[in-house]
């Protein structure tokens, strides 16, 4: 799948992106068929752009159905790494004050094993500030073993 944006790229931007993909191209050998970092960078950088999560959880969605269920978790430890490591490329560029991410349920095990809850934040997240608008999405994942809940907030 090839996803060409409508954001003006300009070369600043993509020189960027390329550096973060430089940096981080052994994701793609570890998490294997089915998972494209320059995609993801894409995805993201459209999805602060226009502060719409819609983009984001479909295409997280439909990447955790192309990868196989063992890379789950690995898949989003690295999304969490990214987000982490690139913050003022993808938020202090377009104005989000910050970003939540939230998924229940058996990531990466199988058989009779204990549900799991990985949830992280990045910048500053509140529900209760009244000065912060924020964009909410959640979306269920059905995997082999049972169902993954997810939910994303996105401040700005």
């Amino acid at each position: 799948m090839k996803i060409f944006s409508k954001i003006k790229k300009n070369n600043y931007n993509n020189n960027l992106l390329n550096l973060i993909f430089l940096k981080n191209r052994q994701i793609q050998i570890k998490i294997g068929r089915g998972f494209f970092l320059h995609e993801m960078l894409d995805i993201l950088n459209t999805t602060f752009f226009y502060k719409d999560l819609n983009f984001l959880i479909k295409w997280f969605v439909k990447t955790m159905y192309r990868i196989d269920f063992d890379k789950h978790k690995l898949f989003i430890l690295y999304f969490k790494k990214i987000l982490k490591n690139n913050f003022n490329f993808f938020f202090k560029k377009n104005n989000i004050k910050g970003f939540f991410f939230d998924i229940r349920g058996k990531i990466g095990v199988t058989g009779n094993a204990r549900k799991k809850h990985i949830s992280f934040h990045v910048g500053n997240f509140s529900k209760t500030n009244k000065n912060l608008k924020f964009d909410y999405q959640f979306d269920f994942v059905a995997t082999d073993t049972g169902s993954l809940g997810m939910t994303m907030y996105l401040c700005y």
